[in-house]
Parts: C-alpha cells; sequence; structure tokens
C-alpha cells in the first residue's frame, strides 16, 4: 500500500501577552486554575519545614508570620512569630505570612518595604503582590528582601 503525506498547518501565536514568567503565563490560560482544590490527604503525607538562611529549620504546622520582630497581622491572631536574623536590613518587621491550606504551604507578603518573591526549582521567579496568596511547592526558595528561606517537605528524622 502506497504511503501518504499528510500535510498539516500549525498556527502559534508568537505576539508577547506581557507575562513577567512562565508561570504566571500558564496561571492565565488555566482557566480551570480556580476551580480546582489542591489537597494533601493520607498518614503518610510529609510534614513542611521552612530551613531559614542561618540553618535554622522551623517546623511549618500552623500560620507563621515572617520579620525581624514580626507580630501576628489582622486577622491571623493565633500566627507563630518566626523571626529571622537580616543582616542586610532588608526584612521588614512583619514580612511575609506562611500558612498550610489542606496541606499545602501558602504564603502572603505583609506590605513589605523590599517584597517577598517566590523561586521555583527550576528558577522562575514571582514578585508576590501584598495581601494575595499564593501556593508553594517542595523545594522553593521564598525571598524577603535579600534574605531566603527554602521551603521543604520531608519525612522527620530520627
Amino acid at each position: 500500500m502506497p504511503q501518504r503525506e499528510v500535510a498539516h498547518e500549525a498556527s502559534i501565536d508568537v505576539e508577547p501577552a506581557g507575562f513577567a514568567s512562565l508561570a504566571e503565563q500558564l496561571f492565565a490560560e488555566d482557566e480551570s486554575l480556580f476551580h480546582t482544590r489542591m489537597a494533601q490527604s493520607g498518614a503518610s503525607a510529609l510534614p513542611w519545614f521552612l530551613t531559614l538562611a542561618e540553618g535554622r529549620e522551623v517546623p511549618l504546622s500552623a500560620t507563621v508570620v515572617l520579620g525581624r520582630n514580626p507580630s501576628a497581622p489582622p486577622g491571623h491572631a493565633a500566627a507563630t512569630p518566626v523571626p529571622v536574623d537580616d543582616p542586610y536590613r532588608s526584612v521588614s518587621k512583619t514580612h511575609a505570612l506562611v500558612e498550610l491550606r489542606d496541606g499545602l504551604p501558602w504564603v502572603s507578603d505583609l506590605h513589605s518595604t523590599n517584597g517577598t518573591t517566590l523561586t521555583n526549582d527550576v528558577g522562575e521567579a514571582l514578585a508576590c503582590e501584598p495581601g494575595i496568596f499564593v501556593p508553594v511547592g517542595d523545594g522553593w526558595t521564598l525571598g524577603l528582601g535579600e534574605y531566603s528561606v527554602t521551603i521543604l517537605r520531608r519525612g522527620v528524622e530520627a
């Protein structure tokens, strides 16, 4: 039987859409994103930890507020303050909030002076809008001004 060639034409839109990153573009193009509910369940779920720049680890089992001398922001009175030692003084007194929602971490900038960024495991950075919660993945870096916090999910070492 003779082989037939089939020509395919593809149209690719190459106009820049004004997105700051690939992640932002993917979120914008995913119409079902806000209808998706992410959850972690089961007895085998691994706990989350914040690894601060100086090596200290903080378990993330509830809401924490990070800063030079943090205090719980309005609406989050039960948030645990986690002070950070920033030699560059780029971290605000009360800089960012990290909370667990259905077993996954979310971060929000608390109108800090030098901003909050998230950098994923492939190196894409996203500036967090003040007051807006953003989901965080395993191994991502949370930038508080020039101070870095790594968010990790792993088993508890004995």
